[in-house]
């Protein structure tokens, strides 16, 4: 049942609801009162729902992979481009509106549970066996798309040594675990060269970084806090400089959106591209650093600095730009088309080429 209440008063008083319904067409849930809403009051929405996962590579996805045993292994991750939260759960899906998020996810106890921020505590769920449910630290100002949660098989993925730096956590499966500690040394590398280069420290406790097996074949997924990512795309095993330089570009692109993407963000979904392109700039200064002696021709980087001035760089800020909403029916790929033209054929401030 929908509620609606004024979580100021005490007792909590709710507001009549007289009707609620889904408009499929513009991807909108109206809920109409009894009577209007009072000025500068805070208000909980109550939805109930449910959503199940699916194959499909936008959303909340299951998939599975085939372990040591060619037994089929499933796991969970979440796929959120431009405007698919609302296809998980009911929320104010634009880009503009950051708000605050507190996880629980209820799983067999043989997964692993992981979302944007820290596991806060694991309790028995009484009403189904062998269930857990994991509460998770409530997360900072983020928008929708960058919620993210993911199940994963403890017995068959592994977490590498955190030695060296207990804010990265790789996690892989055990048939690709032994060629993932160059990568694991380049995602750490990489995370204090951003920090430098932003002059901001990673705003999160940790990173978590799951490296999904053959299969998995959306792409890597960057948000806030966890990144999941084939693990192909990270995975050394011999000497060729050209594979490193393939791995180094890949975890410098990633990384770079647990700032651009993640805490800074723009302010409407028709300029998300810019993520993407700011990202693609930001590789070269990123492998130049990690492996110096790679011969790198690409843009004139110095252009990033402008560019930045126009994003949204206080995270609880309001975005430098407020537009009426606008539905975006041709949205899928949109990004990823703009931010390949902006790669191929940019220019700087003063007219000239970039190479």
């Amino acid at each position: 049942m929908v509620r609606v209440e004024l979580s100021e008063s005490d007792p909590v008083s709710s507001i009549g609801v007289k009707d609620h319904v889904y408009d499929p067409k513009n991807e909108i849930y109206i809920i109409m009162l009894e009577k209007s809403l009072e000025v500068d009051k805070i208000y909980e929405v109550l939805i109930p729902f449910k959503r199940k996962g699916s194959h499909r590579p936008r959303g909340y996805s299951i998939d599975q992979y085939e372990d040591t045993s060619q037994n089929g292994q499933k796991y969970v991750v979440t796929q959120l481009g431009i405007a698919d939260a609302r296809s998980i759960f009911p929320c104010f899906d634009q880009i503009y509106m950051k708000a605050k998020f507190k996880i629980f996810l209820k799983h067999s106890e043989h997964f692993m549970a992981f979302s944007n921020t820290e596991k806060k505590t694991t309790k028995t769920v009484t009403d189904i066996a062998n269930y857990v449910e994991d509460e998770f630290t409530e997360s900072p100002l983020m928008t929708t798309n960058n919620v993210a949660f993911a199940l994963i098989d403890s017995k068959y993925f592994k977490l590498l040594d955190l030695s060296v730096h207990g804010t990265i956590q790789l996690y892989a499966a055990e048939t690709s675990v032994n060629n993932m500690y160059f990568a694991h040394t380049a995602f750490i590398q990489i995370m204090d060269f951003y920090s430098d280069y932003f002059n901001s420290r990673y705003a999160l406790p940790t990173l978590k970084i799951i490296a999904l097996p053959p299969g998995f074949v959306d792409g890597d997924e960057e948000k806030y806090g966890i990144i999941t990512l084939p693990d192909s795309s990270i995975m050394f095993s011999n000497e060729s400089s050209q594979d490193k330089v393939e791995i180094i570009k890949n975890i410098c692109h990633v990384m770079s959106h647990q700032w651009l993407g993640s805490y800074v963000t723009v302010s409407w979904w028709n300029i998300i591209w810019w993520h993407e392109a700011f990202v693609t700039v930001l590789e070269k200064p990123c492998l130049e650093y990690i492996l110096p002696e790679t011969n790198v021709s690409f843009f004139d980087y110095q252009m990033v600095s402008t560019i930045l001035a126009l994003l949204d760089y206080e995270v609880e800020a309001k975005p430098f730009t407020m537009l009426d909403f606008i539905y975006i029916e041709e949205k899928d790929e949109m990004e990823l088309r703009k931010s390949a033209i902006f790669s191929k054929d940019s220019t700087d401030l003063s007219g000239q080429k970039l190479k």
